[in-house]
């Protein structure tokens, strides 16, 4: 019986405009019934995990039977069943990554030109070929790479299932990526960072809690996602140099990413004491309140103190939904 556990189901989400609870399943949403926190959201939940637990563990004790063969199979049906695979792999926290977009794109080229190819025709030649077409698109080199790797990537897919000869993966492998100076496709430029100058110009343009991720964004050099997807439950404040561990994108090789928080990253977050453990620190919902605070004060302050009918209907269907 193979292993399987619900570490990998969906999570439990919060969707704050409506206080609702959802999961991502197959890249949509899947609202569930009641506020959130609320015991029927909280139980049609653990309902429609234990379903998709259940669906999991019998798709992973079927028998699983290849019928496709190497001298009847076709590139563009390899390109189609690796992509219906990736559709399931290529996943985190139940929503799609975007890699098996990338695979989609770089094999487009494959199948236009050699889609109705036996698989064990493709030679090194027809990767060649394919190289100096997209040089001719004028993608930069180590874009053209990536996309090269990526067509390798799936036929060393169907050469670990089975599906297809060891020596049509084989031959591709020694297809070299195109080397700086010695080739027509283009160098696409380094980025740089921002100049410090101009970024101290645009922090007094934002909005306060944009202001205060860039802040920290520039200081432990993150991906921008990872500063975006904060919580309080990532973060170890147990000394004086705090740790931030989000996920990232080599969580599934149980690689650790810890992002050390100075005296200066403290001192921000320091104002979002009040965001629940579990909730995204820089969250817009605070940016949009803060914004209605602070035009509330230049109201108070102003000629036109009247508060619009608007506004008080909507703070009376907040209360209603039961938000802030």
């Amino acid at each position: 019986m193979p292993k399987l556990t619900n570490s990998k189901l969906p999570k439990y989400l919060r969707v704050a405009s409506r206080n609702r609870g959802f999961y991502w399943k197959d890249g949509k949403r899947v609202y569930l019934p009641g506020l959130y926190n609320s015991p029927e959201s909280l139980k049609a939940y653990k309902e429609q995990m234990d379903l998709i637990f259940e669906e999991r563990l019998s798709e992973k004790t079927e028998p699983q039977t290849i019928t496709l063969k190497t001298n009847q199979l076709t590139v563009a049906e390899l390109v189609a069943a690796f992509l219906k695979w990736g559709e399931t792999y290529y996943v985190k926290n139940g929503k799609p990554t975007g890699t098996n977009e990338d695979h989609e794109l770089a094999s487009r080229p494959l199948v236009e030109l050699y889609g109705n190819f036996k698989v064990d025709k493709i030679t090194q030649l027809e990767l060649i070929a394919i190289q100096e077409f997209l040089v001719t698109k004028g993608l930069s080199r180590k874009h053209l790479n990536a996309r090269i790797g990526r067509i390798k990537r799936i036929f060393n897919w169907g050469t670990g299932r089975g599906i297809i000869s060891h020596d049509v993966a084989g031959r591709l492998k020694f297809v070299e990526n195109l080397k700086k100076g010695r080739t027509k496709a283009r160098e696409a430029p380094k980025p740089k960072p921002v100049a410090d100058s101009v970024v101290e110009a645009t922090l007094p343009h934002l909005s306060p809690v944009v202001a205060d991720m860039v802040q920290i964004h520039r200081v432990i050099g993150s991906r921008p996602d990872e500063v975006c997807s904060m919580t309080w439950n990532q973060i170890d404040n147990s000394d004086d140099i705090w740790i931030y561990c989000p996920g990232h994108k080599m969580d599934y090789r149980d690689i650790l990413k810890a992002l050390p928080l100075g005296k200066k990253c403290q001192a921000i977050l320091e104002r979002y004491k009040d965001t629940p453990p579990d909730q995204i620190i820089f969250s817009p919902k605070r940016t949009m309140r803060e914004r209605a605070e602070k035009l509330a004060e230049k109201r108070a302050v102003g000629k036109n103190k009247k508060i619009q009918p608007s506004q008080i209907e909507r703070k009376k269907y907040k209360q209603v939904r039961g938000e802030n």
